[in-house]
């Protein structure tokens, strides 16, 4: 799950969707820089680095645009894994 600019809201369908299902990860809030795009990407990229297989992005306001820099700036090897995860498995 990448939230928007309020990051984890407890009453919002994003956390209640994370309840819900198996398996999900959601971007931690920035401690700093809560509106620096390099921070909200790198964050993003670091949880995306631990999974180890396909991923499906939820993504909500501002952390459309995040994952939209994230994709434009990942690795090639990232971008790939991303993009061309066969749907469904």
């Amino acid at each position: 799950m990448v939230p928007g600019l309020r990051d984890h809201v407890e009453d919002h369908w994003q956390t209640h969707l994370a309840r819900r299902l198996d398996n999900v990860l959601t971007v931690p809030p920035l401690e700093t820089d809560k509106l620096s795009r390099d921070a909200r990407v790198a964050a993003l990229d670091e949880v995306l680095t631990s999974v180890g297989g396909p991923v499906v992005l939820i993504a909500h306001s501002a952390g459309v645009m995040t994952v939209a820099h994230w994709a434009r700036a990942a690795t090639p090897r990232a971008r790939r894994y991303a993009w061309n995860c066969p749907w469904p498995p």
